[in-house]
C-alpha cells in the first residue's frame, strides 16, 4: 500500500515543483497545482476503494498519515487561489488589512475545534480506531462539509480535520510571508516592483475556485 501511495505522492511533487519553477503568479500556480492535484487525489481513491487493507493499524495509517497530506494540499491550494482573487487593488495598508483578516479567521478553525487539535498535535492515538477507521462516521456530529455528501468508502470521522491542521501551517506560512513583504514595502515605499514572470504553462481546466473531490 504505502509503495502505491508514496508514488503518487513523489509524482505529484514533481509536478507542482514544475508548476512552481515555470511561474510568479500565483493565481495560475494555484490552478494549475488544483488540477494536478485533484487528478493524483482521484487515482489515490481508486486505489483505496479497491484495496483491502492488511488490518485497522495499516487502514489508521492511511487515513490518518497518508490521505491528509494530499488534501492538505487541495486546501492550502484553493486558499491561496481564493485570497489571490480577492485581494484588493488598492494601497499596501489596505491590502495588509485584508491579509491580517485572513489570518485572524484561521484561529476560527483552532477554537472550533481545539479539542482534536490537542488530540492529534500532542501524538494522542488512543482514539484512532474511531477517528481513523472507516464506517464509524457519526452523522449527528456536525463537521465542515455535508455528511451526505461523504464516501465512506475514501472518508473517516476526522482525516479531513488533519488535512485541515497541515494545511493551516502552510497557509500559515503563506501568510505571514506575505504581510512581511507588505509591511517592507508599506516601509519602505520605493521599493521597486518585481517583474512578473511570463509563464509558458496553459491552464486547461475550467475557473471554478472549488471542485468537490469527496
Amino acid at each position: 500500500m504505502q509503495n502505491t501511495t508514496s508514488k503518487i505522492l513523489a509524482e505529484l511533487d514533481v509536478r507542482l515543483n514544475f508548476i512552481k519553477s515555470e511561474s510568479n503568479n500565483p493565481m495560475q500556480i494555484a490552478e494549475l497545482s488544483i488540477d494536478s492535484i485533484v487528478k493524483s487525489i482521484n487515482k489515490l481513491k481508486l486505489f483505496i476503494v479497491k484495496y483491502k487493507f492488511k488490518n485497522e493499524k495499516e487502514e489508521i495509517l492511511f487515513f490518518k498519515k497518508i490521505k491528509p497530506q494530499f488534501i492538505a494540499k487541495y486546501i492550502y491550494q484553493a486558499f491561496v487561489f481564493s485570497v489571490e482573487s480577492k485581494r484588493p487593488h488598492g494601497c499596501s495598508k489596505m491590502v495588509l488589512g485584508f491579509l491580517e483578516e485572513e489570518h485572524k479567521k484561521m484561529h476560527l478553525f483552532h477554537n472550533n475545534n481545539l479539542e482534536f487539535c490537542r488530540y492529534y498535535r500532542a501524538g494522542n492515538d488512543h482514539l484512532d480506531y474511531l477517528y481513523f477507521v472507516r464506517g464509524k462516521i457519526d452523522f449527528k456530529i456536525s463537521l465542515d462539509y455535508y455528511s451526505c455528501k461523504i464516501d465512506e468508502r475514501f472518508c473517516t470521522h476526522h482525516d479531513e480535520l488533519v488535512s485541515k491542521i497541515l494545511a493551516n501551517q502552510l497557509i500559515e506560512e503563506y501568510l505571514k510571508n506575505e504581510i512581511e513583504s507588505l509591511h517592507q514595502q508599506i516601509n519602505s515605499p520605493s521599493t521597486n516592483t518585481k517583474n512578473t514572470k511570463i509563464s509558458t504553462l496553459n491552464w486547461t481546466g475550467p475557473k471554478a475556485a472549488i471542485i468537490e473531490i469527496l
